[in-house]
């Protein structure tokens, strides 16, 4: 969800936000995907486009110590300048859609799976040998199977995947190896780019 804020650093520049979600959008000197795309369709339209980085917890921890603003860094990418100050948003101002972009983000995970004819979901082990698995996986590996779409999963921890990764899974892997072997010879890995060349 890239989130686009009024004003900015310049009147042709326009400031997008987002909290970091690799490898869509990278907090750092790399761009992410979705932010070069969509940085590449303003530049083609005329303006420039500032980064600035949060998460939610931030400016959750920023409207509990009762601050009014918090404060973003400007990316490097676009207007943004070496030692420019931070963007101030209002606090209010993030509360106020936070529900709204939680209820986009919802549904965008679930439209993406019903325009795609696979999903594959890489699980790995965070320490302690417990899968790295949230809730919004579990549900968009569901959602696909319902859906009647191929559900491969590479499972990395130690401790077994449970019923509801094994009865809604086509295939489930030990590496990314193995599925990228199995994907090259079921045809499934075609030599060309996203726009068919």
């Amino acid at each position: 969800v890239l989130l686009a804020f009024a004003g900015g650093v310049a009147a042709d520049t326009l400031d997008l936000g987002n909290e970091p979600w690799p490898p869509f959008v990278i907090d750092g000197d790399e761009r992410g995907t979705a932010e070069a795309i969509v940085c590449e369709a303003l530049d083609r339209a005329g303006h420039a486009c500032a980064m600035r980085y949060d998460d939610w917890e931030s400016t959750l921890a920023a409207a509990r110590e009762g601050r009014d603003f918090v404060e973003i860094p400007q990316h490097m990418f676009g207007s943004a300048q070496e030692g420019d100050e931070p963007i101030r948003i209002p606090t209010r101002e993030v509360l106020d859609i936070a529900g709204d972009v939680d209820g986009q983000i919802y549904m965008r995970d679930f439209k993406l799976v019903d325009q795609s004819d696979m999903i594959v979901s890489y699980i790995p082990e965070l320490p302690g040998g417990i899968p790295g698995l949230s809730s919004g996986v579990e549900r968009e590996l569901h959602h696909a199977f319902e859906h009647t779409k191929e559900v491969y999963v590479v499972w990395k921890p130690s401790k077994s995947p449970s019923p509801f990764i094994t009865e809604t899974a086509t295939k489930i892997f030990s590496s990314v190896d193995d599925a990228m072997t199995y994907f090259e010879e079921k045809g499934m890995l075609a030599s060309r780019n996203l726009f068919g060349h």
